[in-house]
């Protein structure tokens, strides 16, 4: 794991809200790094001052929650709707006064998902980065450059040649980041045909199991698809990798971005010849 990383990763490292691997490939670093070690070392410390000094103040709310509990008792049945604005207002402005930040830290509850929350929360998930990071041009840290991406991809996912096994005929890779899906760490690769760009989510499976309605079959494995508003979404999943596409082109094109990307990867198993019983895989986004 490299320095950007880390620094990319850093917030969800804080909040425990990274995967087992990618925990481990942080701690792993920051014992490697001495620059990024003293860096979080120095965000660790004021992170627990600022706690301490607003946890310092006494709160008083009663006096607040009271007043709540008297609007929402007054209120007539018609006024539903202003009744809900005054009570999330009412909740605003609580925590406000509390002056308390608040950071999720996954449960052990919450860390048993099932795998059709997974495939659920996926598709939005994706739809959301591409929509931000592609379409909407958000300010994020890329990695440009095919070499320098090739290797990445290498040391993520053991493979370089996926870079040009997932481009769709015409399109070349244009850039690559990594972001958070659904709790996991995967690989955005952009690719552009001069005019669209589409989206690309790789990463090594780790257990997941994506469920969709199949819409297609390529290689042998299942095509699934996805509509989040203007956004198309197809997905695949091979024996050793989860492949997810996103694009504002029509469904029928994306998903033959798909149905060529898991027609393009290649298992181990398939490169030996060999054709070993194996679950099927889904490729989405």
């Amino acid at each position: 794991m490299k320095c950007a990383e880390v620094e990319y990763l850093a917030p969800l490292y804080w909040s425990g809200e990274l995967e087992t691997q990618a925990m481990a490939e942080v701690e792993q670093h920051l014992k490697e790094c001495q620059a990024c070690a003293r860096e979080m070392a120095t965000q660790e410390q004021c992170d627990e001052m600022l706690q301490e000094t607003l946890l310092s103040e006494p709160v008083h709310d009663e006096e607040l929650r009271q007043r709540v509990r008297a609007e929402i008792a007054q209120a007539p049945r018609w006024a539903a709707g202003h009744l809900w604005l005054a009570v999330g207002t009412a909740v605003v402005t609580l925590l406000l006064f509390a002056g308390i930040r608040f950071v999720y830290v996954p449960s052990a509850s919450d860390s048993v998902i099932s795998a059709g929350q997974v495939s659920a929360s996926i598709w939005a998930d994706a739809a959301d980065d591409h929509n931000e990071e592609v379409v909407k041009r958000a300010q994020r840290k890329w990695l440009y450059g095919t070499a320098e991406i090739n290797a990445m991809v290498a040391e993520k996912t053991g493979d370089a040649k996926l870079v040009a096994q997932l481009a769709p005929e015409h399109y070349h890779i244009d850039r690559m980041r990594i972001c958070d899906l659904a709790m996991r760490t995967y690989l955005h690769l952009v690719y552009t045909d001069g005019r669209h760009e589409i989206s690309f989510f790789l990463r090594r499976r780790g257990g997941e199991q994506l469920t969709g309605p199949k819409l297609a079959e390529s290689n042998g494995r299942a095509v699934e698809g996805e509509s989040v508003e203007k956004l198309q979404i197809a997905g695949f999943q091979s024996q050793r990798y989860t492949v997810l596409v996103v694009s504002e082109q029509p469904r029928q094109q994306t998903l033959d971005f798909a149905s060529h990307a898991a027609n393009s990867v290649l298992d181990i198993a398939q490169l030996s010849g060999h054709n070993p019983s194996i679950p099927a895989v889904l490729l989405l986004h």
